[in-house]
């Protein structure tokens, strides 16, 4: 396993990849970013030949790290070994000069609890509501179109979008969905600022699973919305890389979903104390019991329906010696990286590494992306990390 990291030093409250650009935003309600293209050409300047083109692989082109060319090439005993050299020879950490960090202006939109971006447009959740803000995104330079728009009132603590559609948690407020939010099955310039309101309550987190939605009532409670998805078809931009399935609305009632998590162990000093924390990915879910015991359970879909099946529980990690607050999944199955009060760490095939020490601000990885896939970002208040995950015994 190799870990390779950039440091961005600075005070930030978040930050976020998206085409090749990492945007980083402060306290201040201030915008940067960093062209990632434009920064592997220096340090590849920087680096000896036998190293040259590895922060490409790490850092810009991380796709290149995965898939059938790349593993046909490692076929080749010999050029199997030289590049894994040239991996343990790049710099573990590499500190990034604040020079490189470029201003792209102010959006005045401050205590960021969420941010994220889909179809170029970008959402912040605050203490004070949620905004949205467009940018034109050019090879070299971001610009600001206009003012941010604020969207909602109440303190949204994350936002969700996919499949056209945008939803955000708003605690005790509720959860609150915008379908067709850019218009693809209508006039794209007609946007409707109207939000569907879920009528059930409290609302901490969505996820995905499957092609549905869960809307976690507690963070160990989620209930599941059938999403209704139109079949039109719509404009593909290659690079927003939107959905050709757009998100119309919720099918039925919600649905709770517990019964999936009955076989998993529970805490043998006192059998009615709950589940400590809950997380799912697109197909399992993760759950630590209070003996801090991590356990994944594989969820299936019936082939002749959508009723979902749960596998038994597997034993991920036996003692964790704290409580996960969140978990970031990666598109590979096997990684995920845990959030705990005092450091960031991830758990591969039951074995741990630490990528940060400290209170996480943020931790984001992409795995919708096309390039950014073996990619986490994590804010802590000292800087940001860009840190790119390679296993290579996953493809010798």
């Amino acid at each position: 396993m190799h870990i390779k990291k950039l440091f961005f030093p600075g005070e930030f409250d978040d930050a976020y990849i998206y085409m090749q650009k990492l945007l980083l935003f402060d306290a201040d309600g201030r915008l940067f970013f960093v062209d990632l293209d434009r920064l592997v050409y220096q340090l590849e300047g920087q680096r000896k030949s036998d190293v040259k083109s590895i922060a490409t692989h790490l850092f810009s082109r991380n796709e290149w790290l995965s898939g059938e060319r790349f593993t046909s090439i490692f076929a080749n005993k010999l050029i199997h070994a030289a590049y894994i050299n040239a991996i343990k020879h790049f710099p573990n950490q590499i500190e990034i000069d604040k020079k490189l960090i470029q201003s792209i202006g102010e959006t005045k939109v401050t205590d960021l609890l969420d941010v994220t971006i889909y179809n170029k447009r970008v959402y912040m959740g605050t203490d004070s509501g949620t905004f949205h803000i467009d940018l034109t995104w050019n090879d070299r330079n971001i610009e600001i179109d206009q003012a941010p728009q604020k969207r909602h009132d109440a303190m949204c603590t994350q936002i969700n979008a996919k499949y056209g559609s945008v939803s955000i948690s708003c605690g005790d407020d509720g959860l609150f969905t915008k379908f067709d939010e850019f218009g693809f099955l209508e006039d794209e310039n007609k946007t409707s600022h109207q939000w569907n309101e879920f009528n059930q309550g409290k609302s901490f987190k969505t996820t995905w699973l499957f092609d549905d939605l869960l809307n976690y009532t507690s963070p160990t409670e989620p209930m599941l919305l059938r999403v209704i998805r139109s079949n039109k078809t719509i404009y593909q931009d290659k690079d927003a890389r939107t959905y050709d399935k757009v998100a119309t609305g919720f099918d039925g009632e919600p649905e709770n979903i517990g019964y999936l998590l009955d076989n998993i162990p529970e805490n043998r000093f006192n059998i009615n104390s709950p589940l400590l924390s809950l997380f799912n990915t697109f197909n399992s879910f993760y759950a630590q019991n209070q003996e801090r015991m991590l356990f994944e359970v594989p969820i299936k879909r019936k082939s002749d329906s959508e009723e979902l099946i749960a596998s038994k529980s597997k034993l991920i990690f036996g003692d964790l010696s704290g409580k996960i607050l969140d978990i970031t999944t990666f598109k590979r199955k096997n990684i995920n990286i845990l959030e705990f009060y005092n450091s960031v760490k991830m758990l591969v095939d039951n074995k741990l590494y630490t990528l940060a020490e400290g209170e996480a601000l943020s931790i984001k990885s992409y795995p919708y992306s096309k390039r950014f896939q073996n990619i986490v970002t994590i804010v802590v208040q000292e800087g940001v990390y860009v840190i790119s995950i390679f296993d290579d015994e996953k493809i010798s």
